[in-house]
């Protein structure tokens, strides 16, 4: 779609896999949700499951209402609107507490990067940031690009357990963790939000193309949202 090659692939009986170049670029999540939505929109009479990633679509479709040559033909077929895409685009807002408490990594970034914690916390929340994927866990959500200024490496020694709904960088991303789990990335603060629903059809709240701002609050305010 648009400049970048495409290969394409019958990973199953039922399902067609779609493959971007191999790198994290906005401007291939921004390709890959525009085809998705002209599948969705246009082939979702065949359509059974539609999961995105960084680079890549896998198409999981209805082997009884059509053959495999002919589905993959219909999705080559298919012209998406980018601009239909950015008109449609979801702008979501995630209240986090920078709060020393959650934010264990901060000092630690501000320290290799040499500036202070209020300048750390400051350039995470001033942008809002393009949903690449989620995953590794439902809930997980990847987000970017990250300011340079705070880019860092995951841990070099993953801790065992990191609470629901920490906020983290590692390397040009940050994101979220729908779910109590062991982690690597850095962490510099936690919503109160809850970000996934694992009893829903969707678990996640976020979907691929979405943008995302951090709203700063304070620790009060985080103990009353997570109360209510």
């Amino acid at each position: 779609m648009g400049d970048f090659p495409l290969k394409y692939h019958r990973l199953s009986e039922n399902c067609l896999e779609i493959q971007w170049p191999q790198e994290i670029n906005p401007a291939i999540i921004k390709s890959i949700s525009s085809l998705e939505q002209a599948i969705q929109k246009e082939l979702h009479q065949y359509v059974m499951e539609l999961l995105p990633t960084y680079a890549a679509l896998a198409i999981f479709y209805d082997t009884s209402s059509i053959r495999f040559d002919a589905f993959e033909e219909k999705v080559k077929s298919l012209k998406p609107n980018s601009a239909s895409l950015d008109k449609n685009a979801r702008l979501i807002e995630i209240p986090v507490c920078y709060h020393h408490d959650f934010g264990p990594d901060q000092q630690r970034i501000a320290d290799h990067h040499g500036i202070d914690v209020d300048t750390v916390i400051k350039l995470h929340h001033q942008n809002d940031y393009l949903v690449y994927m989620t995953g590794f866990l439902p809930g997980f959500v990847y987000l970017g690009v990250l300011n340079s200024q705070i880019q860092m490496p995951r841990l070099s020694s993953p801790r065992t357990r990191v609470p629901a709904g920490s906020v983290g960088i590692a390397n040009a991303q940050t994101g979220i963790y729908g779910l109590s789990s062991p982690g690597g990335w850095n962490i510099i603060g936690q919503t109160p939000k809850a970000i996934v629903n694992l009893t829903s059809d969707e678990p996640s709240i976020f979907k691929q193309g979405d943008r995302v701002k951090f709203v700063p609050i304070s620790i009060d305010e985080y103990h009353k949202m997570a109360e209510e």
